[in-house]
């Protein structure tokens, strides 16, 4: 799975990108080849990516460190997104599309979610369900009978206790698949 860059200014995603290795020079702190690079990331003494967006010249600096971070989140969320789909089918639930099909907002989620297991490694799946629930909450989403997208209507809008067990599962299959591929040092999916 390649990695597509979105600028942080436009949203283009032609983004032309430079590694830039550590500098040894602790006084100027910047990686030699930019010197913008020191105005925009003074700990540069790390090697990092210069990035520039082709559409609209925006220039930005990500430690190699974050960037491999944000990566592997992404590639957690996508083997969750996976595990939840397979889990819904088993249910007779068809609706789920694979990774690269599903829309935008459903990546985020799980995106979202991996983040949240990150920062708290001992959640419970109560408060899993209860950060899904807050961030359907702030995107406009609400309680409906049936899943509706375009109505940003979903059936699990209800507290986690409220749940159907086999709804309740998915928040602890979420978890513990987060923490299985946390224990695979570097895992990203090439």
């Amino acid at each position: 799975m390649s990695q597509v860059r979105t600028c942080q200014k436009c949203g283009g995603t032609d983004i032309f990108v430079e590694w830039h290795e550590a500098s040894p020079d602790p006084i100027y702190r910047t990686c030699g080849q930019h010197r913008s690079c020191l105005d925009k990331f003074p700990v540069s003494t790390e090697e990092h990516l210069h990035l520039t967006c082709r559409t609209c010249s925006y220039e930005w600096i990500t430690a190699i460190r974050e960037d491999k971070m944000d990566q592997q989140r992404r590639d957690i969320a996508q083997v969750c997104h996976e595990v939840n789909r397979a889990y819904c089918e088993s249910l007779g639930d068809f609706s789920q599309f694979p990774w690269d099909d599903a829309p935008g907002w459903q990546r985020d989620s799980a995106i979202n979610g991996v983040a949240f297991h990150f920062d708290n490694p001992d959640a419970a799946p109560d408060a899993s369900h209860q950060n899904w629930y807050s961030q359907k909450e702030r995107e406009g989403w609400r309680y409906g009978p049936v899943k509706d997208p375009q109505k940003k209507e979903h059936p699990c809008m209800v507290p986690f206790k409220n749940l159907p067990a086999e709804q309740q599962v998915k928040d602890i299959l979420f978890a513990c698949t987060v923490k299985a591929l946390c224990r695979i040092p570097n895992f990203i999916i090439e």
